[in-house]
């Protein structure tokens, strides 16, 4: 996963006045990820195109869900995916 954009450029990404982290992951068939959310904190992740299946629920093109805070989220891609994971405060 890679910071698109984060409060004060975090990691070399878009520096946003806001207490927000907003990450790109690009997965291919079978290739799992892995992000940390800490407690407190409302994730959201939209699936921009493909196929995963996200903390055990599988979605594709155009598909959103919000996490539950303060856990690990585990995204897997199907097919070709590109998903954004929204860490808001």
């Amino acid at each position: 996963m890679h910071f698109l954009a984060s409060k004060g450029g975090r990691d070399g990404s878009i520096a946003i006045h806001q207490d927000a982290n907003i990450l790109l992951a690009k997965l291919g068939g079978g290739i799992r990820v892995e992000h940390s959310i800490a407690g407190g904190r409302q994730p959201w992740a939209h699936v921009a195109e493909g196929e995963v299946t996200i903390s055990g629920e599988k979605l594709s093109d155009g598909d959103a869900v919000a996490i539950d805070g303060g856990s690990t989220i585990e995204i897997v891609g199907a097919t070709g995916a590109q998903v954004l994971l929204f860490d808001l405060a």
